[in-house]
């Protein structure tokens, strides 16, 4: 996508090489090579390979891309507008759900299923406080082992231009989570592998395996708990 094989780059079009031959994309009807202009927004920002399909995100909507055999080889149908992606690698999948962030909110798809945004509890934590000048830098990590889908993002308040802060979301008990990272911050992640637990790139260069024991990186951590506030009815309800 954003392609340059058919003449001047082009932010708005996806193209492809012949079956066999990634050498060769010129489109004839000799060949599998072709291309497909997007119609609208301003540039294809981001694509990941999923059942049957590809998707494909410009900076303002969704499209899938399905094989269909000749003459056009690929077909390709928007799925919904309004929910573009705010970096190449803000998108992330779960199972067989896909999660992404879009610039002010986020969303979901799952197979054979139709974009759906998501209710986030912890919007202004990371929408008031995104270092938007940075947000290519975002990355969204999946982790099985718990079930979570992570989001690391520049802050305002951090200053570094790096991601610094996270977010993360529960999404079979709808429950949202968010702090800071440590100043090596995450530049990239995968989930499971054959290695174990997720892997995380920090800025620093290092390689860390996360979810292992039970300290951060050899350094004890404080127990703490948040809560939003708590209201009760006069004379009805205790706490203690």
């Amino acid at each position: 996508y954003g392609s340059s094989k058919t003449g001047a780059p082009n932010p708005l079009q996806v193209s492809w090489s012949t079956i066999g031959d990634y050498t060769n994309w010129v489109p004839l009807t000799t060949d599998s090579a072709g291309n497909f202009q997007i119609p609208s927004g301003s540039m294809c920002v981001g694509g990941m390979s999923v059942a049957n399909q590809q998707l494909i995100w410009t900076d303002i909507e969704l499209w899938a891309m399905q094989f269909i055999g000749q003459p056009n080889v690929f077909g390709f149908n928007k799925l919904m507008g309004g929910c573009g992606l705010i970096g190449s690698h803000a998108m992330g999948m779960l199972g067989s759900t896909v999660f992404w962030m879009s610039q002010k909110q986020f969303f979901m798809i799952t197979p054979g299923g139709a974009p759906q945004s998501i209710p986030c509890t912890v919007w202004y934590y990371i929408f008031q406080n995104l270092d938007t000048t940075n947000a290519f830098k975002i990355r969204c990590v999946p982790n099985s082992t718990f079930n979570e889908i992570w989001g690391h993002f520049p802050s305002l308040s951090g200053g570094t231009g790096e991601n610094d802060s996270y977010v993360k979301l529960n999404p079979t008990e709808g429950e949202w989570d968010y702090g800071k990272l440590p100043s090596t911050g995450r530049s990239a992640g995968i989930d499971q592998s054959v290695l174990g637990t997720p892997i995380m790139a920090g800025v620093n260069g290092v390689i860390y395996q996360h979810e292992q024991g039970y300290d951060g990186d050899s350094v004890p951590l404080n127990p703490t708990f948040t809560s939003g506030y708590a209201v009760i009815g006069d004379a009805e309800q205790f706490t203690v």
